[in-house]
């Protein structure tokens, strides 16, 4: 007759032999063991999109969850360093499926964003990050032309910015003149100014994920 166990992940089944007859052979057959460990979440999206205010609005669904404690929103510039932006309980446990909803008010221009997901015991998981462009209704960084220095200055708030960008210059044409690669976050860089014909150029910035974040004509006088 077959016997079937449910355990937990990690188990072990003993046996013991009493007795001294017989030819010391023990036959066990149809013996059938299920795990019964489930994942806490069953994450089905996981989204965002910016709303006329400027805000970025994230929203994720789940099938089902397991002692699910918590969500924590977490956001980043660079994939490098993650920022806690706030919590939203979980669930607990449910069978059901279950939509949440968090609104970042201070977004960045380039933002990517993930979920920390906690159980009841403490122990988390972390969900695939997505990447989301805010709507903003000024340039995210200023240009300025030094004409003493032959230089073209950038200033903007890094964190606003998903960095390296690119800085293009073109003639009117749409001629490239020159690219140079800014690849650490700063608030104020300079670029040297190409040299060109026609003293009216256009400056075109763009960041890490192909966003173009401005352009410009600028006058490279001297």
């Amino acid at each position: 007759m077959p016997n079937t166990v449910s355990y937990p992940a990690n188990y072990r089944i003993q046996f013991s032999v009493v007795g001294s007859g017989g030819n010391g052979t023990v036959t066990l057959d149809d013996i059938v063991t299920t795990n019964t460990t489930v994942l806490p979440v069953t994450l089905v999206s996981f989204s965002g999109q910016p709303d006329p205010e400027g805000n970025m609005l994230l929203n994720w669904k789940t099938s089902s969850e397991a002692s699910n404690r918590a969500f924590v929103v977490e956001r980043s510039h660079d994939l490098q360093q993650w920022h806690m932006l706030g919590e939203i309980p979980g669930a607990g446990t449910s069978g059901q499926s279950h939509t949440y909803q968090f609104i970042d008010t201070q977004p960045l221009r380039t933002g990517y964003y993930r979920l920390k997901q906690i159980d009841d015991n403490g122990m988390f998981t972390y969900s695939k990050p997505i990447v989301l462009i805010s709507r903003t209704k000024t340039d995210p960084l200023s240009i300025s032309y030094k004409a003493n220095q032959r230089e073209v200055a950038f200033q903007q708030n890094p964190d606003d910015i998903a960095f390296p960008v690119a800085v293009q210059f073109y003639s009117l044409s749409g001629h490239l003149l020159s690219t140079d690669l800014v690849a650490q976050p700063a608030s104020l860089f300079t670029i040297a100014a190409p040299s060109a014909r026609n003293p009216l150029v256009i400056v075109r910035v763009v960041d890490a994920v192909q966003q173009v974040l401005v352009t410009k004509r600028i006058l490279l006088t001297d």
